[in-house]
């Protein structure tokens, strides 16, 4: 009896504790789900041709209840260099094994015009009675390659009367973007330099042209009324004056000497019957930028439109820079599941090893899986930038290339080719004759073909440089354009095998001879360094 009062009584303690105590809700962590729901900020997305794929926000929920989930985004298969469509998963695991997965549609377009070339410019002379005869143009699309073949051209020339014509020229590229632009030609009785001075006056002094001729700089320009004793002054601490050469009427080049120059920072005038500063009539991205002249670092500055010049002691802060090219969305050349960015970045990672193992400083445009260093305005296209990159940290660094890998539809093209700037001398490319030579010799080549060359912007012909021709047109290849026209800096081209070609990838990539390959690369610039290559165990 006294255990069943004494059960009574705890029970009654018991339930009054609960009545006191708060109720505390335990939540347990669902693992069950019914009813879940997925969708997309954007269910489908456009974007333009290299341009960066952004995620979208994904939204998640359970029986209209959002939910908290990590969300596994595959882009893989996307690739923004190439026109097309492509899908994004976006996938969400609800357990072990469970998972829920929504695709976003995106499509990769060409929005970008073809760019049109005209052959002696957009102003033409003929003189009266003599037949206009076209000097040529040139088309080339960002996607297409060269289409000058696509070029319309509207509009006559009477010869024999005197006047004003004008000829459009007209493209479009496959994806119905469209371009035009128009050439002034002009019959006239006089002669055409006397008629061409006169039209081409846009400012009363100006300078039209900058480049360096042996390690100095060369402008050229216009001055309305030009004197004989007409001066390119620099303004600094202290004055120099360089005498105007007139290459005809109312046109001038002076060649600056910069040897001469004290370090300091020198505002450009010319002096006709006044000091005036000349205005800036180059596009900004042909105009100098800045180079190792004469053991001076010379930095050119255009604000206001007006040139100043900065003159420093020159030293070299890396022994060999490096541009594995492509990165990040930028895939490059892609086949059979290959992808050239990454062939680039592991042979160029190999190459920097070697060189570091011999003491020598090496600085790389990227490392990881990213385009990795681009300069100049954001509007330009990436590659522009990145050339712009390779010139400027070019300048100070002793040897320059880029590696990379060919795709093409010829599946029996196989092995090496180095790419160079059309203008340089056997001497200049000395090192990689050298390279050129030792490659064609370890190679197991089976087929042959022009394997250094220089290419034109214009027309896109390949010219053999394999026994040190010069020639005299703009480089096609940015990489080997841009460094040496702004930054007076030898950029070269390895493409090192051809993707396409399997039993050529095999041997390079596969099988890994692209570290003997290499290494030919590595012992002449390591020697040209003045240094003792140190072999591969």
């Amino acid at each position: 009896m006294k255990k069943y009062i004494n059960f009574i009584v705890i029970n009654i303690i018991v339930n009054i504790i609960i009545i006191i105590l708060p109720i505390t809700k335990i939540d347990i962590p669902k693992t069950n789900y019914s009813n879940i729901t997925m969708s997309l900020k954007e269910d489908s997305k456009t974007i333009n041709i290299d341009e960066n794929y952004n995620q979208s926000n994904v939204e998640i929920k359970d029986d209209n209840q959002n939910i908290n989930k990590d969300v596994i985004v595959n882009s893989s298969e996307l690739q923004n260099n190439l026109v097309g469509t492509y899908y994004v998963s976006y996938k969400v695991k609800l357990g072990e094994f469970r998972e829920e997965e929504i695709y976003q549609k995106v499509e990769v377009v060409d929005n970008e015009k073809p760019k049109l070339y005209l052959k002696s410019g957009d102003t033409y002379y003929v003189t009266l009675s003599e037949k206009y005869v076209e000097p040529g143009f040139t088309a080339l699309d960002n996607v297409d390659g060269d289409i000058s073949q696509n070029v319309k051209v509207t509009g006559k020339v009477d010869y024999k009367k005197e006047g004003t014509y004008t000829l459009t020229y007209s493209v479009e590229d496959k994806s119905g973007n469209e371009n035009s632009t128009n050439r002034t030609v002009i019959v006239t009785k006089g002669t055409k330099s006397e008629t061409k001075a006169q039209e081409e006056e846009k400012n009363s002094i100006s300078i039209k042209e900058m480049k360096y001729v042996d390690n100095n700089i060369k402008i050229s320009g216009y001055i309305k009324n030009m004197n004989d004793d007409s001066e390119l002054i620099l303004k600094g601490n202290k004055e120099y004056n360089f005498k105007l050469n007139k290459t005809k009427k109312d046109y001038y080049e002076v060649i600056i000497d910069i040897s001469d120059l004290k370090n300091d920072t020198y505002e450009v005038y010319i002096k006709n019957k006044k000091e005036e500063k000349p205005i800036i009539e180059i596009e900004e991205k042909q105009r100098l930028v800045r180079a190792h002249l004469n053991d001076k670092l010379v930095t050119m500055n255009y604000k206001k439109n007006n040139l100043s010049l900065k003159i420093e002691d020159f030293e070299y802060q890396y022994d060999i820079l490096i541009d594995p090219g492509h990165g990040g969305n930028d895939v490059g050349a892609s086949i059979n599941g290959y992808n050239e960015k990454d062939a680039n970045l592991k042979v160029s990672l190999y190459e920097k090893k070697r060189f570091e193992e011999h003491g020598l400083k090496v600085k790389m445009i990227r490392e990881d899986d990213t385009y990795g260093i681009g300069m100049g305005d954001d509007s330009w296209h990436i590659v522009t930038r990145r050339a712009n990159a390779i010139g400027y940290l070019g300048v100070v660094s002793k040897i320059v290339y880029s590696n990379h890998h060919n795709v093409i539809s010829d599946t029996s093209r196989m092995g090496f080719e180095i790419l160079v700037p059309s203008k340089l001398n056997y001497n200049d490319l000395k090192e990689e004759y050298e390279i050129y030579n030792k490659l064609k010799n370890i190679y197991p080549l089976k087929e042959n073909h022009t394997r250094m060359y220089a290419r034109d912007y214009e027309d896109s012909t390949i010219y053999d440089k394999e026994n040190g021709q010069v020639y005299n047109f703009e480089d096609y290849y940015a990489v080997n354009r841009i460094p040496y026209d702004l930054y007076n800096v030898k950029a070269i081209i390895y493409e090192n095998a051809y993707m396409s070609n399997v039993e050529d990838w095999n041997y390079y990539y596969i099988e890994e001879n692209y570290k003997k390959i290499s290494e030919q690369k590595i012992k002449v610039y390591v020697e040209s360094l003045g240094l003792d290559y140190i072999p591969v165990e």
